[in-house]
């Protein structure tokens, strides 16, 4: 009996390691397969679009630096995968599931954070601070259902229903402040993202930026010179850009040249009405703008929705003519959210000039976060993605500014300290992950389900106690109960219960 029981137990081992080896290989290609979608699609569709808008030369293309980028991004996430599945068997095999597993995700994580070095050779804060925000929203909702009445009291503010149009609102003074007035710190794909949407030419922007450090008391008394030399040759730039019509110019230039009225007639709000909202009232240019740009930002969210959604549903996308109706309300919601924002914005600093006769930095500042009204267009849920989105983008040209400012030291600034950002992030996100479950939206954990190889996917639903021999089978033959172990292994012995529900439901 004895020897049968070492067979046994042989046996059993031997079963676990080829088990543990073919999770560990299954999310390393599915991590390559998430990275590759993700990344892939939204380079794809930016080659696409700018090949539509005429650029058509290698380097307007960019297509090389788009594959490599998708390729880089897909290594990323595969080592991670592989490396945290891998950390994660190998401690439950050591020092057991049940001991480990307060602390066994959190460690794995960790242990797999370096991979971020793969997504780029140069540092990546942007993605790392996102991540570490995200970190932060999780543990704000894992303790504001803490069974502590203090805990509870210290995450309340995270429950407040509208914190997350309170941060979009906020974060506007930082992201659009800086786009105007200090361009150097809005740069990169976020900087030509606003480019493209902010519905005014490089030349407008420019001309704004110079209208508010404008002098109004210069100490040399040329400040009323200064300002009708400004109004002259912003009225004949703006025209050559198209930005200012041949009508409009003249009668600026008119107005300039007299020496009666001169420049007096026109206060500064009033230039800025003459020059960024085409001399129109604010409801015409709102509804003016909406039109002429939603378009623009429908385009845009479409690889936004599309591929996350290829990843999530799978065939049952093109299966499901409601799936396809959400998706396109979806990116129909979101591209009037962002058109609306950056027509609010311009309308801000008007409402202020019209106030006070002026246009400056301050009423600039204090204007602009009148864009983050339009946040309550979107849904509740993605309100919550905007706003940790918009802080990430504030804190990082909030930075570089500090940067140039002289308040960060320079030899920090090609530091590898967004690997520590993304240490703390991969361990906390993956700790909620295998512990607090409910703190997640259920999108999130069909991917990470689908990844890390959790049992819990039938018919494309999540079922919170997982397996990995169900995701790739259609969903119409998917047979939970015949899909898992009659025999218990060490990761079936720690979700009992739940495996429980999952067959009876």
């Amino acid at each position: 009996m004895r020897f049968d029981d070492d067979d046994e137990s042989s046996a059993t081992k031997k079963e676990e390691r080829e088990r543990a080896r073919k999770r560990i290989l299954k999310a390393t290609k599915r991590g390559a397969f998430t990275g590759l979608t993700l990344k892939g699609g939204v380079n794809a569709f930016g080659v696409l679009s700018r090949f539509l808008r005429g650029k058509t030369n290698v380097e307007q293309l960019k297509a090389k630096e788009a594959v490599a980028d998708a390729v880089k991004f897909s290594a990323f996430v595969a080592s991670f995968s592989g490396v945290y599945v891998t950390s994660d068997e190998v401690i439950a095999a050591k020092f057991g599931a049940k001991r480990t597993k307060r602390y066994r995700a959190f460690v794995s994580g960790m242990v797999a954070s370096p991979s971020f070095l793969l997504a780029g050779a140069k540092p990546n804060y942007s993605l790392a601070s996102y991540l570490s925000l995200k970190a932060l929203v999780l543990i704000g909702r894992v303790g504001s259902k803490s069974e502590h009445e203090k805990v509870r009291s210290v995450f309340r503010l995270a429950t407040w229903e509208h914190a997350d149009v309170a941060v979009v609102t906020s974060s506007a003074v930082v992201i659009l402040g800086c786009f105007v007035l200090k361009p150097e710190a809005v740069r990169g794909a976020y900087g030509a993202f606003l480019d493209r949407h902010c519905g005014k030419t490089k030349r407008q922007v420019e001309a704004l930026r110079e209208l508010c450090f404008l002098p109004e008391n210069d100490p040399n008394g040329k400040g009323e010179q200064m300002f009708r030399e400004y109004c002259e040759r912003t009225a004949i730039a703006l025209n050559e850009t198209g930005s200012l019509s041949a009508a409009k110019r003249d009668e600026m230039l008119r107005a300039i040249r007299n020496r009666e009225g001169g420049a007096k007639m026109y206060s500064r709000d009033a230039v800025y009405r003459k020059f960024f909202m085409d001399d129109a009232n604010p409801l015409v240019h709102f509804l003016a703008f909406v039109k002429n740009s939603w378009g623009t930002s429908f385009v845009s969210h479409v690889p936004i929705y599309v591929f996350p959604a290829i990843l999530l549903h799978r065939e049952k996308l093109f299966k499901d003519p409601k799936l396809l109706g959400k998706l396109f309300a979806g990116v129909a919601r979101s591209s009037l959210f962002l058109t609306v924002y950056c027509a609010l914005a311009w309308q801000g600093p008007d409402v202020l000039g019209r106030l006070t006769n002026r246009v400056t930095p301050t009423t600039l500042v204090c204007g602009v976060p009148l864009a983050g009204a339009a946040t309550f267009i979107e849904k509740k849920s993605r309100r919550g993605e905007l706003a940790t989105y918009c802080l990430d983008k504030s804190l990082e040209s909030l930075v570089i500014s500090m940067l140039t400012w002289g308040y960060i030291p320079q030899s920090w600034k090609n530091k590898r300290l967004d690997v520590l950002l993304f240490a703390f992030a991969a361990g906390t996100i993956c700790m909620c992950y295998d512990r607090k479950r409910e703190c997640f939206r259920s999108n999130y954990l069909n991917v990470f389900d689908f990844i890390f190889g959790n049992r819990g996917h039938s018919r494309h639903k999540i079922r919170h106690a997982g397996s990995y021999e169900i995701l790739f089978q259609p969903p119409s033959v998917v047979d939970v109960d015949a899909l898992l172990d009659d025999t218990p292994t060490l990761r079936d012995a720690s979700n009992e219960e739940e495996e429980k529900k999952t067959s009876s439901s």
